[in-house]
């Protein structure tokens, strides 16, 4: 966090204690800290979460939807969550960019036949997926291959 000390009356500028001049990232720090805003999100972020439970061994899609002109989407984890004895089938978790539209494949995990009920894959990405502007983020699973079979489908991220 900068150290804004001093005003130097002459320049109309503020200095910091080393006497460098304050810059506008400088104050945007200065603010984030006094609002306690979450680091973890760029300044303007504002997250969001969404999630979905499938109906009875049926594809499900879980959609955030296009956050309008001059935003985006931004994904920064994923989760497929299985409720069912077993499996049955492979059981494919499909992330696309505007799936209703011209979609994009953005990432692809496999849940496999064999795998019980609390079955989870997913990621936290260290940087993340970034959806083109104005265009939906569409987390798609297949069915489950078991009578009965769920599946619940989480995403996490942010819009700017």
């Amino acid at each position: 966090m900068p150290d804004i000390k001093k005003y130097a009356p002459a320049s109309g500028r503020m200095l910091k204690e080393n006497n460098t001049i304050v810059n506008l990232a400088d104050i945007a720090e200065e603010i984030r800290d006094m609002l306690s805003i979450n680091s973890n999100y760029p300044f303007g972020a504002i997250p969001w979460t969404v999630t979905i439970d499938s109906e009875a061994n049926t594809t499900k899609t879980l959609t955030k939807d296009a956050p309008g002109v001059g935003k985006s989407l931004y994904i920064t984890a994923i989760e497929a969550v299985l409720s069912v004895a077993v499996a049955g089938t492979d059981i494919n978790i499909v992330l696309k960019e505007d799936a209703g539209g011209a979609p994009i494949p953005l990432w692809k995990e496999i849940i496999g036949n064999a795998a019980v009920r609390g079955t989870r894959v997913g990621i936290s990405f260290t940087s993340p997926i970034k959806i083109s502007e104005n265009k939906t983020a569409d987390l798609i699973s297949d069915p489950v291959g078991t009578a009965g079979g769920i599946i619940t489908l989480n995403l996490a991220g942010y819009t700017l």
